[in-house]
């Protein structure tokens, strides 16, 4: 199910931006009920971080967690990620100078390569340098969530032998999790300032709430943190009455971690989007979630400049059905080319990994727990 929600997602994205470009040459007779839905796939986005909190973990499971753990697994998730990425920098780079050879009037900026370089290392929303494709910005946070996740297993790890925290470490690494959960929830909702602009802790309750979703079915944790969690989140959104995107985005996310948890426990995990379409479009969703813009977008905007507007309704399911065949073909042939060798040279970096689970105790502190985690 996780890879078929992938796909779910990554389409809910496309759809927002594909849609958001023809949406007015289209108003006049776009049924309503498709209109709200088009409007609200950036939801997917928060999908994308509860899933990302789920598979993490179950993936650090039995890492033995050193500081060759940390190296290790930091190259593997640059060998995976960066390429892709590297490779949508050139692609819209290269497009939009095409464009500007073909259409001088649409005075776009071409990217310094100082915001070039700053983009490929994932900085550029805390450094303030500008994203040069627009979904650039959430991948900035899904990398500090796995590094954060993953230096913090590590030094728990490390320090679980010491006398003077085995005996308060459960106690001070849950309350740890709990003021940093509370912490993000306060700043998505503006009820306090982030401390820098930028900084992974905006949107650290969604990937939490993940992790929170993958310990209970593991039977890690006690499903009471998770309802927890949730219930802290939705009292958040009742209380803080925050602006309509914050408000829908955590909605968003807690539909999602509801549904991993509820399909998880039903013994559903393996079985919900099993479908061949759904696996091929989660096996390709970064993929796609890089490239829809440049290409998806960009067909867009180009019928509309040959053909004009309004459209008829055949005219413009036919050019929303051509953005979104054109990104998938794109996708497809960014995966096959660049992303799947990237996958395949990644997991040629092993990892120090025992036979018991160590990620409970590592985070917790607390040494050896009794409950096994179970295989997902």
């Amino acid at each position: 199910m996780i890879d078929g929600l992938r796909g779910v997602a990554a389409m809910m994205v496309v759809g927002y931006h594909l849609y958001g470009n023809l949406s007015q040459a289209t108003s006049e007779w776009f049924p309503a009920f498709l209109d709200v839905a088009f409007r609200h796939g950036y939801l997917g986005v928060d999908v994308f971080f509860v899933l990302s909190g789920f598979v993490i973990p179950h993936s650090l499971r039995h890492g033995e967690f050193s500081l060759a753990f940390l190296g290790r697994y930091g190259l593997r998730r640059s060998i995976r990620l960066d390429p892709p990425l590297w490779a949508t920098i050139a692609i819209e780079l290269a497009l939009v100078r095409a464009g500007l050879l073909l259409f001088p009037d649409l005075g776009t900026v071409v990217p310094g390569w100082t915001q070039v370089a700053i983009n490929a290392v994932y900085l550029q929303e805390i450094l303030g340098a500008g994203n040069i494709v627009s979904v650039f910005w959430s991948l900035t946070y899904e990398v500090q969530f796995y590094l954060v996740l993953v230096c913090a297993c590590v030094v728990a790890y490390q320090v679980r032998r010491a006398a003077f925290v085995v005996r308060w470490g459960r106690s001070l690494a849950y309350g740890l999790c709990a003021v940093s959960f509370l912490y993000s929830v306060a700043i998505f909702h503006d009820v306090t300032p982030s401390p820098i602009p930028g900084l992974f802790l905006i949107r650290w309750f969604e990937f939490f709430l993940g992790v929170l979703a993958w310990g209970a079915i593991s039977g890690t944790i006690h499903v009471g943190y998770f309802v927890a969690g949730m219930a802290v989140t939705l009292g958040s959104v009742l209380l803080s009455r925050p602006e309509p995107f914050e408000y829908s985005s955590t909605l968003g996310g807690l539909a999602a971690s509801g549904v991993v948890i509820w399909a998880g426990l039903t013994g559903r995990l393996t079985t919900l989007l099993g479908g061949r379409g759904w696996q091929f479009l989660g096996r390709i969703s970064y993929s796609l979630y890089l490239l829809h813009v440049c290409i998806g977008w960009r067909f867009v905007s180009l019928c509309l400049r040959v053909l004009g507007e309004p459209f008829s309704p055949l005219t413009g399911i036919a050019v929303l059905s051509g953005a979104v065949a054109v990104s998938v073909l794109g996708a497809m042939l960014l995966h096959m080319a660049v992303e799947a060798p990237s996958l395949r040279l990644a997991r040629r970096i092993a990892l120090p990994m025992t036979r018991r689970s160590h990620f409970h105790s590592a985070l917790t502190v607390a040494g050896r727990t009794d409950t096994p985690a179970a295989t997902i």
